[in-house]
């Protein structure tokens, strides 16, 4: 018995390991749960069987599926570019086609699809109402006079100072942080 004890925590301590040093997250979801599978052997065997079937269905079953449908959702990065009038955004090209490759590497990097949309901002109060700061995780806005593209990145975005890091030596993009409100100078 104290065998199969000291087996079970190494498998713990093993799987405590493989956590600390795993990336990805889907992975990083079957260690949790074998985890939980192993706790709750550890319970059942020193005669906790409510507790072991209380981390089966919780651990194993009940947060891996919300976890991995939290993960499922987050897989597009949503930018949205708007104008100063009624009309739709205008970028300069030559400045949209090199936003567009880094944000495409970016993307690809990460895994996530690419979603561009375009408002006038006439509408503004409609884009602030459809696209929630928790929607949107980057708000452009070129500027003709200056020829400058700006930007602000929502903050909650955890992928947000790497992407930033990579325009930073971009002489026609302006970077700017989002917090928790639409941001405006």
């Amino acid at each position: 018995m104290i065998y199969i004890n000291y087996l079970l925590l190494l498998m713990l301590l093993a799987t405590l390991v493989f956590i600390s040093q795993e990336n990805n997250n889907y992975r990083l979801i079957l260690f949790a749960a074998f985890f939980s599978f192993g706790a709750a052997s550890l319970y059942f065997v020193n005669g906790a069987p409510d507790l072991a079937l209380a981390e089966i269905a919780i651990g194993c079953a009940f947060i891996p599926l919300i976890f991995t449908i939290a993960i499922m959702r987050q897989n597009t990065f949503t930018v949205v570019f708007f104008s100063d009038g009624d009309s739709q955004a205008y970028c300069d090209p030559m400045v949209l086609i090199e936003f567009m490759g880094i944000a495409e590497i970016f993307c690809g990097r990460h895994q996530l699809k690419l979603k561009i949309v375009t408002h006038p901002k006439a509408y503004e109060p409609s884009v602030r109402g459809i696209f929630r700061l928790g929607n949107t995780d980057l708000i452009a806005h070129y500027l003709e006079e200056e020829k400058q593209l700006k930007l602000w990145g929502n903050t909650r975005n955890r992928l947000i100072p790497e992407l930033f890091e990579a325009f930073e030596t971009h002489p026609f993009i302006q970077i700017k942080e989002m917090g928790g409100e639409w941001v405006e100078e």
